[in-house]
């Protein structure tokens, strides 16, 4: 599972990327399980991670950080920049649609 911000994990299974908030819930056994709420899914990483900014913009104006369109501009150019640095690495890129 990939931390991309406290709210925001990215994990996957054998077919796609799952972009959520995890939480931990109890199973009927009563053993703790991590699940993700409010799950997107994503064929690559990179649209993943384009799903995370999302969730992470959507955070910003419902707890108010985010105020103006400027503000969102700003956070979104931020955070892309970011995260494309992670993934410069990985030789992946976040591409613009």
């Amino acid at each position: 599972m990939i931390q991309i911000t406290p709210q925001i994990v990215i994990s996957a299974d054998h077919h796609q990327y799952i972009v959520g908030r995890p939480r931990e819930r109890m199973d009927k056994g009563g053993t703790a399980a991590l699940v993700l709420d409010k799950p997107t899914y994503h064929t690559t990483l990179a649209s993943a991670v384009k799903g995370a900014i999302s969730f992470a913009l959507c955070d910003g104006v419902a707890d108010g950080t985010i105020t103006t369109l400027q503000e969102f501009i700003q956070e979104q150019r931020r955070l892309h920049a970011e995260l494309s640095a992670l993934l410069e690495s990985l030789d992946c890129e976040v591409a613009s649609e």
